[in-house]
């Protein structure tokens, strides 16, 4: 491989492991779209750098044998694109998922925590803490 194919394909190495550390760390703690941006924008270039590697490896390679590991290589490269993407799709659909889990179980859980102004189901704009703290001051003080 030439000096400059070998710098292009670094490059794409690069820009691909940074927007797939990026998803993965935002992953293990929890998730949330504002890293979705950076992967995507790293992502992008990545994959247009990985084709101008391959295309320039064909046509600096123009034996048989070379243009048949370059399509092998270039199938190796579309078959991972379509993976990420299947990847990126499902934690976006299980992102979705799990907002609405949530926003079901709040929604069951505020309808059984009785208010202050002593409604059921009414919001008061108060969290469960102050309710707790106003209980515990009156015990103490």
């Amino acid at each position: 491989m030439d000096p400059v194919t070998r710098q292009l394909a670094l490059a794409c190495l690069l820009l691909f492991l940074s927007g797939v550390s990026v998803i993965l760390v935002s992953d293990l703690f929890e998730f949330s779209w504002r890293y979705q941006l950076p992967a995507l924008v790293t992502l992008v270039p990545g994959g247009a750098l990985g084709i101008a590697v391959i295309i320039r490896s064909v046509r600096t390679r123009r034996s048989p044998g070379r243009q048949a590991a370059a399509r092998w290589l270039l199938a190796r490269w579309l078959l991972a694109r379509w993976l990420l993407a299947r990847w990126l799709l499902a934690r976006w659909l299980l992102a979705r998922w799990l907002l609405a889990q949530r926003r079901r179980d709040r929604a069951g859980i505020d309808g059984l925590l009785p208010s202050p102004s002593g409604l059921q189901g009414a919001r008061s704009g108060r969290c469960d803490g102050d309710l707790l703290g106003d209980q515990f001051r009156r015990q103490v003080g």
